[in-house]
């Protein structure tokens, strides 16, 4: 199984997702495997770097939308800057790293631009 980030329209009343865009063909929509929840997202190499939003992927899926989005965008544009250290530690290939971190970033500039919600699950 594979985490996939997409956005969504969010009700502005109840936070709740009104419509799930679609997921592209193209494989941007690709977060990563379901084991990065523990082996990546929720690992020291992150989390020593200040990283708050992703690593609650280690016990949830993620869902931001408002304010967040911009902590998130900050937070993702920190760690890709630093990925050959993290792909040194966590022994995972640079190139998959920034793949998948690049395509929750996209995501998230995304949902800023037009007022959604990033999801990954």
């Amino acid at each position: 199984m594979s985490l996939s980030v997409t956005t969504t329209s969010i009700d502005p009343v109840t936070g709740e997702i009104t419509n799930q865009d679609p997921y592209p063909k193209d494989g941007s929509d690709l977060a990563g495997f379901e084991s990065w929840r523990h082996k990546v997202y929720g690992s020291d190499a992150l989390i020593s770097r200040g990283a708050v939003f992703l690593p609650k992927l280690f016990a949830e899926d993620l869902f931001i939308f408002g304010g967040d989005l911009i902590l998130f965008r900050k937070e993702l544009e920190r760690l890709i800057d630093v990925i050959p250290e993290i792909s040194v530690e966590l022994g995972i290939d640079v190139e998959g790293l920034q793949f998948r971190f690049g395509n929750i970033l996209t995501a998230t500039q995304y949902a800023i631009r037009e007022g959604k919600a990033v999801w990954v699950a």
